[in-house]
């Protein structure tokens, strides 16, 4: 199996999301090539990471800088209407 195909697969077992031919197919490669295990613990270790990391929220300083960057570029844009 390819090893950016085993990859992709390897999400999707991780996810539940592949079919049960497929979900077979990853649990032998994973109990058998040494490759496909260690790939296996990390994509899971990495998984877990992005699961459990707090979402990052800008703070009132860069929210306020923003909302004043934006209404002056509105500002200076002109509409120009649509004509067919």
């Amino acid at each position: 199996m390819e090893k950016e195909k085993l990859e992709a697969m390897m999400i999707e077992f991780l996810d539940g999301t592949l079919s049960d031919s497929d979900r077979v197919l990853m649990e032998n490669k994973i109990a058998t090539n040494p490759e496909a295990a260690k790939l296996y613990e990390q994509t899971k270790a990495i998984l877990q990471i992005m699961d459990n990391a707090a979402a990052v929220e800008p703070s009132a300083k860069l929210k306020s800088s923003f909302e004043r960057a934006l209404q002056a570029e509105q500002k200076d844009t002109k509409v120009v209407p649509f004509r067919a």
